[in-house]
């Protein structure tokens, strides 16, 4: 159901129709992503239950830093907030401090429960991120879209019972 809703959701249906293939924006990168967090909170969850979930995030929050400097450094771009205003600056911090919250709070619940039950529920955060999106940012989701969106979210409860 997941796969499936992320298919409907992700795939930009006009350009099929007219004979051309082509992933929305981002797609791929998500896709590539989704991957990776799969394979860190089966990670994680081991870690956690070895040495604590607050040094589990604490590493992972040095290891986070430690690769963004490093992918900056072979892309060869700076990391410079310099030309950001006070406010940007702030956001910046409050999201660094909510992503830190979620996390800790994800691999404290590993050290309490089990992954497969855990994660399906942390993954519940898409039902969050695109109504937002749809609020604040005034995000158009078409029909197809939204009937993907809401399959993938049922894919997400489905998976947590």
């Amino acid at each position: 159901m997941i796969i499936s809703g992320v298919t409907l959701a992700s795939l930009n249906w006009s350009d099929i129709r007219n004979q051309r293939f082509q992933l929305s924006s981002g797609v791929k990168e998500t896709v590539l992503g989704a991957f990776f967090f799969g394979v860190f909170w089966n990670i994680s969850e081991v870690i956690s239950e070895a040495i604590g979930w607050l040094l589990t995030t604490l590493f992972v929050k040095i290891g986070i830093i430690l690769f963004l400097l490093l992918f900056s450094f072979i892309i060869k771009r700076e990391l410079d907030l310099s030309n950001a205003t006070t406010k940007t600056k702030c956001m910046v911090v409050l999201m660094g401090i909510i992503e830190a919250g979620a996390i800790a709070i994800v691999n404290y619940g590993l050290t309490i429960g089990d992954a497969i039950l855990i994660t399906p529920i942390a993954s519940a955060l898409s039902i969050v991120t695109i109504t937002l999106a749809i609020i604040f940012l005034k995000d158009k989701v078409t029909k197809l879209q939204g009937l993907g969106i809401i399959t993938a979210i049922a894919g997400i409860i489905v998976t947590a019972f």
